[in-house]
């Protein structure tokens, strides 16, 4: 692989990363850089890693707020079926 194109596999990262990579392009050392195999190489080995460990802490997250919600909705559902109090008012005998 030529110098040149050490970083083409980089150049079109993964998204949402993309965007911040633009970015990085646009210095003249990040680009030098890039032509070091070894460091193109370890950025996308941490583009990986980073997605593997995003997906599980996302689902984790998911799974924690549907078991909160689940537990709202038992908690709402045993408050709607108990019966409220029913409070007696007696009328007054008319006194004049």
């Amino acid at each position: 692989m030529s110098p040149q194109n050490a970083g083409l596999n980089l150049i079109c990262p993964i998204y949402p990363q993309c965007l911040y990579f633009l970015e990085l392009l646009q210095y003249e050392h990040f680009r030098r850089e890039l032509m070091n195999q070894q460091c193109a190489k370890f950025i996308d080995d941490q583009q990986l890693l980073h997605w593997q460990h995003y997906q599980r802490r996302r689902m984790k997250l998911l799974q924690e707020q549907s078991e909160k919600t689940a537990a709202t909705a038992a908690i709402d559902a045993a408050a709607s079926t108990t019966t409220p109090a029913v409070v007696s008012i007696q009328p007054q005998p008319n006194m004049k």
